[in-house]
Parts: C-alpha cells; structure tokens; sequence
C-alpha cells in the first residue's frame, strides 16, 4: 500500500472491534431474531434477519481474522462489507418499528390501523426481498485484494 493508505490503515482496523460489536447487537433484536414471541406475522422478518446477521456476522469474522495480519485483504472488501451492515440494520430497523406497529394496532381506527398495517407489510417486503442480498455480499467482502492489482496504471494507460 501506498504511505496514504498505511496511515489510515491502523485507524480503521482500531475501529473494527466497535463494528463486531454492534453485529451482537443486531443479534439480540427483541422479539426477532430470537423466537416466536412477535407471531407468525414476523416468521420471514425473524429468519431473513437472522440469516442476515448471521451472513454479516462471518463477514465480520473474516475480515478481523485476515485484516489484522493483512489489512489490504479486509480494506478490499470494505464496500460490500458496509453495504452488507447497511442491509443487515436496515432490516433490524424496520423489523422494530413493525413492532411498534403491531404493538400499536390493537387502539387504532380504522386508518391508522391501515396505515400500522402498511409498516408492518413493508418490514415483510424488505426483510423478503431485500435484506437476503447481505448473503450475497458476503464472497465479495472475502474476495481479498489479489485481483485489485493485476490491472496496473500503465495498463490502463495503453488503450
């Protein structure tokens, strides 16, 4: 790496312990990613989460296992690792605010109750169809760097 990347290098892997952290935090949604608690309702909100934690719990695992004995391996899957956490919250995210909604439910009118409704469908819709591409991610955040340097400047250079 060059002598900008080795200066930031250190800092960045300072902070990964805090990111391994906050994935045990997604873990322990409540009424999600453990049981049953939340219903039938939340079956598919429950397992796509968990399998995305899961997924980005690995990822997490492997880039504290390469990145410190190699940080040019781990920084080279940074971009689809931070997608990877992106998708994972944004599903933990809506999964509690369906909670709420669900929770709400039972004292609301009739429109609102359409609308507690419409939240609670949409954390379905993005725990369903959107939230299983952390899965995907994963082969990218393990690819390593090896591949970022058979393109050289001067190759590029020559078109």
């Amino acid at each position: 790496p060059g002598s900008q990347e080795r200066e930031w290098i250190p800092a960045l892997l300072e902070r990964a312990p805090r990111h391994a952290h906050a994935v045990g935090g997604l873990e322990s949604a409540p009424h999600l990613a453990s049981g049953g608690a939340a219903g039938e309702e939340f079956a598919s909100i429950r397992s796509q989460l968990a399998a995305g934690v899961d997924a980005l719990e690995g990822a997490t695992n492997w880039i504290m296992g390469n990145g410190l004995a190699d940080p040019v391996q781990a920084l080279a899957g940074a971009t689809p690792y931070l997608r990877m956490f992106g998708l994972v919250t944004g599903g933990w995210l809506l999964g509690r605010l369906a909670l709420g909604a669900r929770d709400e439910l039972a004292s609301a009118d009739d429109s609102d109750a359409a609308w507690l409704r419409a939240k609670i469908a949409s954390a379905r819709f993005y725990c369903e169809q959107v939230l299983p591409q952390a899965a995907g991610l994963v082969p990218s955040v393990q690819a390593g760097a090896s591949v970022l340097y058979e393109v050289t400047p001067e190759s590029l250079a020559s078109v």
